[in-house]
C-alpha cells in the first residue's frame, strides 16, 4: 500500500499488524504460563521445572522466580532447576541447562550440579 502511495491503507495494515503481534504474544504467555504451572502445580518455591519452555521463555520464568524467592521467601537459599537432560531437545542437545548455566555466570549466581545431569541448582 505505501509503495501504491496510499499512506492512509500503509497505517492501517501496519497498525493491524501490531495488533495481531500483540495478540500473539498475549496467547504465547499464555501458554507460557499454562506449561509452568502444569510442571510445577506441586513442587515448593523452592524448586523450578523448565520443561516444555523454549529457551527465551525459560529465561523469563527463571528470573521470575528468583525475584519471587528474593522478595516473598528470604528464607529460601537455593533454587533447583529441573532442565532435564536434553534428550527431547532438536538434535537431542541440551538447550535450557546451558541457558541457565550462562545466566548464573551473567548473574553472578553460584550453581552446583543436581541430583542428576538434568537439575542444576543455584545459590540465592
Amino acid at each position: 500500500a505505501y509503495q501504491r502511495g496510499d499512506g492512509a491503507k500503509a497505517k492501517e495494515l501496519s497498525n493491524l499488524k501490531s495488533a495481531k503481534h500483540s495478540e500473539a504474544d498475549g496467547y504465547n504467555r499464555r501458554a507460557r504460563d499454562l506449561i509452568v504451572s502444569h510442571f510445577n502445580a506441586d513442587r515448593p518455591l523452592s524448586e523450578l521445572d523448565l520443561h516444555g519452555l523454549f529457551v527465551i521463555e525459560a529465561k523469563e520464568v527463571l528470573l521470575e522466580r528468583i525475584t519471587q524467592c528474593r522478595k516473598n521467601s528470604p528464607a529460601i537459599h537455593q533454587l533447583t532447576v529441573i532442565t532435564g537432560k536434553g534428550n527431547n531437545s532438536r538434535d537431542g542437545v541440551a538447550k535450557l541447562k546451558p541457558m541457565v548455566k550462562q545466566f548464573c555466570e551473567n548473574e553472578g549466581l553460584k550453581c552446583e550440579q543436581g541430583s542428576n545431569d538434568g537439575v542444576i541448582v543455584l545459590v540465592l
